[in-house]
């Protein structure tokens, strides 16, 4: 039920976000480079997908081309800077989230999209209930 090529549109708006922002390239944030541009790069992008969009860390490593451990130690870390009011990873953040919800407010869509995909794996569940019961009720 999931809508991955929306999910994936918004995965590519905030790695070109977050990549314009410190002038890398994609390749480079996909390297296993650890220049600390590029690392500034992938711990946000890490961090806006796994705090904004809700993904698992497997599947952020899977974007990354990084293990999971390394997500979370990303994840962790730009939390702590944020946590220590770090003027810089506060700006950063706020600089790529603010260009984010100002196209279209992705982010908000994403997540109201996976609200959605909640409710309706609720209601098919609720469904599959119904039809049980009303086939057991015929049955008698």
């Amino acid at each position: 039920m999931k809508n991955t090529n929306v999910i994936a549109e918004e995965i590519d708006i905030i790695k070109k976000s977050v990549n314009d922002y410190y002038n890398l390239k994609e390749k480079e944030v996909l390297s296993k480079d650890r220049h600390r541009n590029i690392m500034e790069g992938r711990r946000l992008i890490c961090y806006i997908l796994r705090n904004d969009l809700g993904m698992k860390f497997q599947d952020i490593a899977d974007c990354l081309n990084i293990n999971h451990s390394s997500v979370i130690y990303h994840c962790n870390t730009l939390q702590g800077y944020l946590d220590n009011k770090d003027s810089k990873a506060i700006k950063d953040y706020n600089v790529i989230i603010s260009s984010l919800t100002t196209d279209s407010t992705t982010i908000d869509l994403v997540k109201s999209i996976k609200i959605i995909d909640k409710e309706i794996k609720k209601l098919i569940i609720k469904k599959e209930r119904l039809i049980a019961l009303l086939n057991k009720k015929q049955s008698l």
